[in-house]
């Protein structure tokens, strides 16, 4: 054999085993990726930003076995754009890249969505990278979900988002700006979840925010400042919770607020202007707390409530200034209390107004009595010569 041609064989043989060895690596991580459901790791915006690779999906489809089944309306699409949709998760096994979001690219004359998780079904994250492209979404709604935290931003900022609806879910805690740049959004529905914590900036730069719902939950203490974003904010209900304590700074920033509602609470007093933030505050709903004591000066400030329940608690008196500061008081409910003595300077600051024929002041027992002697004494009075 010459040179040459043991040169060539070498060659040969070289070039054999790096091809083999190729081989091996690229069949390696053939099967490393199928073990670890395929390929290279990616940050949620760079997987946004990268074309699809699964096959197109139809949201509205119902012949075919999904994770995820939506009925839409109008029915006739993906003929005509789909306006509405209402959607059941119905698996366990549905992560946050399953091909089922596929479903809603260009989706973008959705409007209205809800997803209700089945018992058979499971989610426990808010798909935010999929709510981004439904640009011209007004209402959210879901339920059922394991969802514990709301993280910030988690809804996209979407710019047309009128009523977001977690309801029924279990979501224990609400972080810093979780709702923020949505300025559009006007009611926020957190009711019956299993919230103890909410961030102080939770609420930030939601400006035309009319109604937030907050009741049957787990909150036992309000940050200071929590609402003071909320400058429109007209209907707060907190009712249902196990809230302690109120302070001044809790409400701070709800000049605007009509309605204040903390039924089924733990409050047993009330001290001095707590509610003096609320200046335009109508209906105020006290009851079924343990309230014993109500300061003098507690209710200073709410120069135009006109309604006060404090119905079902452990009263046994009333200051008599109290009262003073509630000029518009036109319902007062003071049944079921423990209420030993009911004085005419008790009721005095508002009898004027009790005088006509479409207010009212609700007693138990006794004081039903009283007060009618009071209503015979003032109608005695105006009827006097020279008034």
């Amino acid at each position: 054999m010459t040179w040459d041609n043991r040169t060539l064989t070498i060659l040969f043989l070289v070039c054999c085993i790096v091809c083999s060895s190729e081989s091996r690596y690229r069949d390696r991580d053939r099967r490393r990726g199928e073990k670890t459901g395929g390929g290279r790791m990616y940050s949620s915006a760079a997987a946004a930003a990268m074309p699809s690779t699964f096959p197109t999906v139809n949201l509205c489809s119902k012949d075919r076995d999904t994770k995820l089944l939506c009925y839409c309306s109008p029915d006739e699409a993906p003929a005509v754009p789909v306006t509405k949709a209402d959607c059941v998760i119905l698996h366990k096994d549905f992560h946050q890249n399953d091909s089922a979001w596929q479903a809603f690219h260009h989706q973008n004359s959705l409007r209205h969505l809800k997803f209700t998780v089945h018992q058979t079904g499971y989610l426990d994250y808010l798909p935010t990278k999929y709510f981004q492209l439904l640009t011209n979404l007004t209402t959210l709604s879901i339920e059922y979900s394991q969802i514990l935290v709301v993280k910030s931003y988690a809804f996209a900022n979407l710019p047309n988002l009128e009523l977001i609806q977690l309801i029924n879910n279990h979501i224990e805690a609400i972080d810093q700006d979780a709702f923020a740049n949505h300025v559009s959004l006007t009611e926020l529905n957190l009711v019956r979840n299993q919230i103890t914590e909410i961030d102080r900036n939770a609420f930030r730069n939601l400006p035309a925010l009319e109604k937030l719902f907050l009741s049957s939950n787990n909150i036992s203490n309000l940050h200071e400042d929590v609402f003071s974003a909320l400058g429109k904010l007209s209907d707060l209900k907190l009712d249902q919770n196990q809230i302690s304590v109120l302070t001044r700074d809790v409400f701070k920033g709800l000049g605007n607020l009509k309605t204040l509602k903390l039924t089924h609470n733990n409050l047993n007093f009330i001290g001095d202007t707590v509610f003096a933030e609320l200046w335009s505050l109508q209906e105020l709903e006290l009851d079924d707390n343990r309230i014993e004591r109500i300061s003098e000066r507690a209710l200073d400030g709410l120069n135009n409530l006109k309604t006060l329940n404090l119905r079902n608690n452990r009263l046994k008196k009333l200051d008599n200034g109290v009262l003073r500061g509630v000029p518009a008081l036109l319902s007062i409910n003071l049944q079921e209390n423990l209420l030993e003595t009911l004085t005419f300077y008790n009721v005095q600051p508002i009898m004027d107004n009790l005088v006509n024929n479409t207010s009212e002041l609700l007693l138990s027992g006794k004081f039903v009595r009283l007060i009618q002697y009071f209503m015979v004494y003032i109608t005695d009075i105006l009827g006097a010569p020279g008034n």
